[in-house]
């Protein structure tokens, strides 16, 4: 049995219309198969879907007409510059989750259920 190399995701989000269009935000990660990865934050791995169309040979967005399919193939997601409300976790600060929030501030869920905010030196959004 082979085991792939890479593990990748392309997520593509639309409006609360439901219509996509070339300023849809895009968010394309490839992640490498090893062990070596599970301690790196995913942010590290995020590309572009024509990048991963060029290593995999598979083809995205097919169907949808040229000028939009361009725009969302070319599209790098910048977590620090998002609308999207992206909250990921990306280690552990003081034996507590760590996580970046949306415009890359760094943060653990304190004792009283509340956000302390870290250097994001400690989240490796720099």
């Amino acid at each position: 049995m082979n085991v792939p190399a890479t593990v990748y995701k392309i997520v593509v989000f639309h409006p609360e219309n439901g219509c996509f269009s070339a300023d849809s935000p895009v968010i394309a990660v490839s992640f490498p198969n090893t062990n070596a990865a599970t301690n790196t934050n995913w942010f590290s791995y995020i590309t572009t879907p024509a990048e991963i169309e060029q290593a995999t040979g598979h083809a995205f967005f097919d169907n949808l007409p040229e000028p939009m399919r361009l725009a969302l193939k070319s599209k790098r997601f910048d977590f620090a510059n998002s609308p999207l409300e992206v909250d990921a976790p990306v280690g552990l600060y003081n034996g507590r989750q760590l996580y970046v929030g949306p415009r890359g501030g760094c943060y653990y869920i304190n004792s009283n259920g509340n956000k302390s905010y870290v250097d994001r030196s400690f989240c490796g959004t720099n």
